[in-house]
């Protein structure tokens, strides 16, 4: 199994909240209804919380809390591949691909 983790710099002021409690309150101001935003929106924080130096005990609570709404995207994303004839449709490929990387992040 090949893993790949990103390096990791320390975080500034302003860049994405570390803290479980920030990372709460930033998804709650989340807006679900665009599905594809909503999305964006996640892994974008996804990628740029793995990207910082945290110490282990809050990257693991991050995780636990970004686990839930990632189960959510990931259930809704299934349909465009799952059960579908093949080849797949332009859109689908893209999907998987968005799939694959928001799991990676994961």
């Amino acid at each position: 199994m090949k893993l790949n983790v990103p390096e990791q710099t320390a975080p500034d002021s302003d860049d994405f909240p570390n803290h479980p409690r920030k990372v709460k309150k930033w998804l709650t101001e989340l807006k679900r209804a665009n599905m594809g935003d909503f999305t964006r929106q996640l892994y974008t924080g996804l990628v740029r919380l793995n990207r910082q130096s945290i110490n282990s005990k809050h990257r693991l609570e991050n995780m636990e809390i970004l686990r839930e709404p990632s189960r959510h995207i990931f259930n809704q994303l299934h349909k465009y591949f799952v059960n579908r004839t093949l080849p797949l449709p332009e859109k689908s490929l893209k999907i998987i691909h968005l799939n694959k990387s928001l799991l990676d992040e994961m």
